[in-house]
C-alpha cells in the first residue's frame, strides 16, 4: 500500500494561491482594474505630443491655432494627473489587501501551531517554524501587492499603444513589432521564467538550512563562551552559508545575464534605433511619415523639382547667369 494513499491530491500552485488570496480577491480585482485604466490614461500625454507636433508642423506653413494647442496641452496634463491618481489608488488598495492577507495567514498558522503535538516542535527546528510564520508570508508581498499590477501594466500599455500606432501609421507599427528586438526579448523572457522556476526550490532549501544553522549556532553560543567548545555548530553554520552562496550564485548568474541582455534589446536607445531605421526605410519607399504627411526625402541627382518637371512634361525656362 502506498503511504500517500488516502491523501487529497495536491492542488496546482496557481489554484492554491487563488484559494489563499480569496479573502482579498475583490480588492485585488478592483486594483487591477484601476491599474488598467491608469495604463490607458498614461498614453494620453504621448498621443497629445503627437497631436501637438502634427499641429505645429503644418505642411502648408500655416500658424497653428493657439486654442487648439492649449486644448491639447490641457488634455495631456489631465491625462498625466489621472494616470498618477489611478496608479496610486491601485497600489494603495493592493498593499492594504496584502497587509490584510498577511494578518489572516499568520493568525491561521499560529492557530494551527497551537494545536500540533509538542513532540512536533522537538523534531522540528525553530528555523522552519520561523520561515513558515514569517519569511514565507513576507515573500508573498510582491505576488499579492505588485505582481497583478505589473502584469496588467505590461499587457495593457503595449497593446493599447500598438492599437494607437496602427491608427497613426500601420506600416511603421508593423515594422516595429516584427523586427528583432521585440522577438528577442520575448524569447529571452520565456527562457528566464523557465530558469527561475528550476532554481526556486534549491534556493529555498538552502535558505532553510541557513535558518536552522543560525538557530543552532545561537543556542550554542553560551556553551562556546563558557567551555570554549561547540565549534561544530559554527562550522555547520559556515557550511550552510557557503552552500547558500553557491546555490544562489549558480542559479542567479544565468538569470541576471539573461535579464541584462533582454533588457538591452528593448532599451530606449535600441528601440529608437529600430524606429529610426523603420522610418527611414518607409521614407525611402515613399510611404507617409508618422504625422500622416507625404514623406520628404533628401534631394538626389535627377530628383526633386527638375525630376518632377521631366516626369510631367513641364519645364521651367532656363536662366543663365552672366559674368561681368
Amino acid at each position: 500500500m502506498s503511504p500517500r494513499r488516502g491523501r487529497a491530491p495536491r492542488p496546482k500552485p496557481s489554484a492554491a494561491f487563488r484559494e489563499l488570496s480569496e479573502p482579498v480577491g475583490g480588492a485585488l480585482r478592483v486594483a487591477t482594474l484601476l491599474r488598467a485604466l491608469a495604463s490607458l490614461a498614461g498614453l494620453v500625454p504621448l498621443a497629445a505630443g503627437y497631436l501637438l507636433a502634427k499641429e505645429a508642423l503644418d505642411p502648408d506653413g500655416a500658424a497653428p491655432a493657439r486654442g487648439t494647442l492649449w486644448t491639447i496641452t490641457i488634455v495631456a496634463v489631465v491625462g498625466a494627473l489621472v494616470h498618477f491618481a489611478l496608479a496610486s489608488a491601485a497600489v494603495a488598495i493592493s498593499h492594504h489587501a496584502d497587509a490584510t492577507l498577511q494578518l489572516l495567514l499568520r493568525r491561521r498558522i499560529a492557530d494551527h501551531l497551537s494545536r500540533v503535538p509538542l513532540g512536533w516542535f522537538t523534531e522540528t527546528n525553530s528555523g522552519t517554524v520561523h520561515r513558515a510564520l514569517h519569511d514565507d508570508i513576507d515573500e508573498m508581498h510582491y505576488v499579492v501587492a505588485h505582481a497583478r499590477l505589473d502584469l496588467t501594466a505590461a499587457l495593457v500599455s503595449p497593446l493599447a499603444a500598438l492599437v494607437w500606432l496602427f491608427t497613426v501609421n500601420w506600416a511603421l507599427a508593423l515594422a516595429l513589432i516584427t523586427l528583432v528586438p521585440i522577438i528577442g526579448f520575448l524569447v529571452a523572457q520565456r527562457r528566464l521564467i523557465g530558469g527561475a522556476r528550476a532554481q526556486m526550490g534549491a534556493v529555498a532549501a538552502a535558505m532553510a538550512a541557513v535558518n536552522a544553522a543560525v538557530v543552532e549556532f545561537v543556542r550554542g553560543a553560551a556553551v562556546l563562551k563558557v567551555f570554549g567548545r561547540g565549534a561544530g555548530a559554527q562550522q555547520r553554520y559556515a557550511t550552510a552559508v557557503d552552500e547558500y552562496h553557491r546555490v544562489f550564485t549558480a542559479g542567479n548568474g544565468p538569470i541576471l545575464r539573461t535579464v541584462s541582455r533582454s533588457t538591452s534589446l528593448v532599451s530606449p536607445v535600441a528601440m529608437l534605433i529600430v524606429i529610426l531605421t523603420g522610418g527611414l526605410l518607409l521614407v525611402e519607399a515613399d510611404q507617409d511619415d508618422p504625422a500622416g504627411r507625404p514623406a520628404v526625402r533628401p534631394a538626389r541627382p535627377g530628383s526633386g523639382r527638375a525630376g518632377a518637371e521631366r516626369g510631367t512634361g513641364h519645364r521651367r525656362p532656363a536662366h543663365r547667369v552672366r559674368r561681368r
